[in-house]
């Protein structure tokens, strides 16, 4: 939460020339209603669930996906992603993150207050880890950010590539 996946991920989908998708509004979509509420009375479960059919959707075509910070949690989202796409993780500093969710007006119910933020950061930092690329968030730039991931995933790419016609020329 709050490491700017939804910002940086539309400036990445522009760079990219590629459909932005941001997870958290498509639930809202179709849903009808904000996910605090679906929260509040569906329950975190069910929310995940709808959460990991908007996943499985979305990877269907070439696009940016901005998740939620929980999607990572369902063992089946995490492999998906990384069967599907390149996976990113934004390592935003917990102080900026905290940061952002005090000013960007949302409700988080999962998230309420300082030390309730800090310890699902710290759980789910392990589970993030497990991305392709990790890629270290210092400035408050979409643009800039959106930047370095571009060339981040490029240089990926480029290796994988690289890789994948050693092994076939032996």
């Amino acid at each position: 939460m709050g490491s700017g996946k939804s910002t940086i991920g539309a400036s990445l989908g522009a760079i990219l020339k590629r459909t932005f998708i941001d997870l958290d509004k498509v639930v809202v979509e179709t849903c009808g209603k904000p996910i605090h509420q679906i929260i509040a009375e569906d329950g975190e479960a069910r929310f995940r669930r709808l959460e990991h059919e908007a996943l499985v959707r979305s990877s269907l075509s070439p696009a940016v996906v901005a998740t939620g910070g929980g999607v990572v949690t369902l063992p089946e989202n995490l492999g998906l992603m990384n069967d599907r796409g390149i996976t990113v993780f934004l390592d935003a500093p917990f102080a900026m993150c905290w940061n952002r969710i005090l000013n960007d007006g949302v409700i988080r119910p999962l998230a309420p207050d300082y030390d309730t933020a800090l310890e699902r950061f710290n759980s789910r930092r392990s589970l993030y880890e497990q991305a392709k690329l990790q890629i270290p968030i210092s400035s408050e730039s979409a643009m800039e950010n959106a930047e370095i991931v571009a060339k981040e995933l490029i240089k990926y790419e480029l290796i994988q590539t690289t890789l994948h016609l050693d092994i076939k020329e032996r």
